[in-house]
């Protein structure tokens, strides 16, 4: 129990030290990024037009009437941004440091060194900036009132969409592990981008082998589908949440196995 709690805090002040330098270093350099909001605003309207157009022609897709979409894509964009702080910005840097051959003054530092390259960097002040306006115009589009939510249903949501994030995080780590046999990978992990496009269509658009594929072996449809299917009641909470539980706990497990023998091939600077 000791040596659990050990690493608990090890890990706890990880997070806390990650949070602060990478807070430290986008106040150094805030005005640098913000090609970022106009991009993600821009990324939002035209998705917003794609809805109303869409819409326009049909009362429905896939079930989902205009204001569950708007939902959709709400908790989809949510996805988005918790993915880039917790993911995105640590597997590009940890593919830097192979290509350098850096990575040996991150192993040779007192950590769990798995824990410490999927939190390096946190970047909240980034996020507040470029997710919030976002969030808030989505926000803004949804009659909340009408939505069919009750409260097991968004519990149930809420945890499926964090294992979700898990499930997907192992995945897009998985993309970037060939750069320890390879060189690089930095077009192989760009196919996490390719994969993500297809959130936007509700769960119950897809066909049976579609709905297994993308969320079992590209578990694309964890990040927001699902969820938003659970928080809307048209599918169920505690089945969606073991299967999501189980693919969570594969992704996890294959991490950190290959995690290991990419260690073992890895070739360092010295």
């Amino acid at each position: 129990m000791k040596a659990w709690g050990s690493k608990i805090k090890i890990a706890l002040r990880l997070l806390r030290a990650s949070t602060i330098n990478t807070f430290q270093s986008e106040t150094a350099y805030f005005g640098n990024n913000w090609g970022n909001l106009v991009s993600t605003i821009f990324y939002t309207i035209v998705q917003i037009l794609f809805i109303n157009v869409l819409y326009s022609r049909v009362t429905t897709f896939a079930g989902y009437d205009k204001n569950e979409m708007f939902f959709l894509l709400f908790v989809s964009q949510l996805g988005f941004y918790f993915h880039w702080a917790f993911g995105n910005m640590n597997h590009k840097l940890l593919i830097e440091d192979v290509r350098r051959r850096t990575l040996d003054f991150l192993l040779i530092l007192p950590v769990p060194a798995l824990w410490y390259v999927t939190f390096r960097k946190i970047p909240l002040l980034s996020i507040l900036r470029d997710g919030v306006p976002n969030l808030i115009i989505l926000g803004l589009l949804i009659n909340w009132s009408i939505l069919p939510l009750t409260t097991i249903n968004v519990i149930f949501a809420i945890i499926v969409f964090f294992l979700g994030q898990i499930a997907w995080e192992g995945f897009a780590f998985l993309l970037l592990l060939p750069v320890f046999w390879q060189g690089d990978s930095k077009q192989i992990y760009s196919l996490n981008y390719t994969l993500r496009d297809s959130e936007n269509v509700p769960w119950e658009g897809y066909r049976p082998v579609f709905q297994f594929g993308l969320s079992v072996l590209i578990p694309t449809l964890l990040l927001a589908m699902i969820p938003v299917s659970v928080a809307l009641g048209k599918s169920d909470g505690f089945i969606m949440l073991g299967f999501t539980f189980i693919i969570a706990l594969i992704f996890l497990s294959l991490k950190r196995r290959l995690w290991r023998s990419a260690l073992q091939n890895y070739t360092s600077a010295s």
